[in-house]
């Protein structure tokens, strides 16, 4: 237990692996392999469709991602994703903003204000998406224009909703 205690100090997902690794079996390595797959199984397909939207609106506009994710799910979804699939991050995103990172989550206002003080953005020139209502309604409590992602949304979807928000 007390090697198991010190192995998962050093992990930002300490409270993940500890539990498995007090079974004495001492390969951490191959139990956090473990939970990490069976956590990442839960992770969404991006289609390819919409990182190619996303990369054009990138040559366009200013995109920040505000994702409530953790250490494990981030660099997954970064690898199997985007770079898997021919793109760096770098073309699709300016800065990215993880509630493990700066210790703040949505729906909190925080992480809202967060963004817009350290971007200095106006939040009426902003335009949010998320797939909870609760993280909407926190956006337009700020001024932010924020929309709700139905499950499934293509990039039409996007598409479309931009355009309108454009022509305001």
């Amino acid at each position: 237990e007390a090697k198991a205690a010190e192995a998962a100090g050093s992990d930002r997902n300490a409270g993940w692996h500890i539990v498995v690794a007090q079974d004495g079996s001492g390969d951490f390595t191959s139990i956090q392999e473990a939970i990490d797959a069976a956590l990442n199984a839960f992770l969404l397909d991006i289609p390819t469709e919409k990182l190619d939207m996303l990369c054009a609106l990138h040559q366009r506009f200013r995109i920040l991602l505000l994702s409530n994710t953790n250490a494990i799910h981030f660099p997954h979804s970064v690898r199997t994703q985007i770079t898997d699939k021919g793109y760096q991050i770098e073309q699709l995103i300016d800065k990215c903003y993880l509630s493990y990172e700066i210790h703040l989550s949505k729906p909190q206002p925080e992480i809202f204000r967060f963004l817009l003080d350290t971007e200095q953005l106006d939040p009426a020139e902003c335009l949010f998406f998320d797939d909870s209502a609760r993280n909407i309604e926190t956006a337009k409590a700020l001024g932010i224009n924020a929309m709700l992602v139905p499950p499934h949304a293509n990039a039409d979807f996007f598409r479309k909703n931009i355009a309108k928000e454009l022509h305001r």
